[in-house]
């Protein structure tokens, strides 16, 4: 069993992540008028996150126990979203727009594995 505070930390860290994916897809909705390009961002940066601390935790060894509960779980599981990015892809196949949907999985996939490994490239020449 977990303990409380690692659970405190994931639900602060969560909390904070998906307030950041809610405001990202307002403004982002302003400029392009659609959700996807929200979603389309929110997964990017988180990538980019997860990758940076990840590598911190991996390889630089930090002992921190707050880092993986409220940075990785927590912010990064908040403010990415599978769960919309299936539910606008599945819509964009309901609606017809199979060449659409697959340019957006192919684009969601290769972009967030890139984003993890410039996350990792920033922690490697940042830090």
């Amino acid at each position: 069993m977990k303990s409380m505070k690692e659970i405190l930390y994931v639900f602060l860290g969560g909390g904070i992540g998906s307030v950041l994916r809610f405001s990202s897809t307002r403004i982002l909705f302003s400029f392009f008028n659609n959700t996807i390009a929200g979603t389309f961002v929110s997964n990017l940066l988180a990538c980019v996150i997860l990758g940076f601390f990840s590598n911190l935790l991996l390889e630089k060894t930090i002992e921190n126990p707050t880092i993986r509960p409220l940075l990785l779980i927590g912010l990064c599981g908040g403010f990415s979203t599978f769960s919309t990015f299936s539910f606008e892809l599945l819509e964009m196949i309901k609606n017809g727009n199979l060449t659409y949907s697959i340019i957006y999985t192919i684009m969601s996939l290769l972009l967030c594995t890139v984003a993890i490994l410039l996350g990792i490239y920033f922690s490697k020449y940042l830090i």
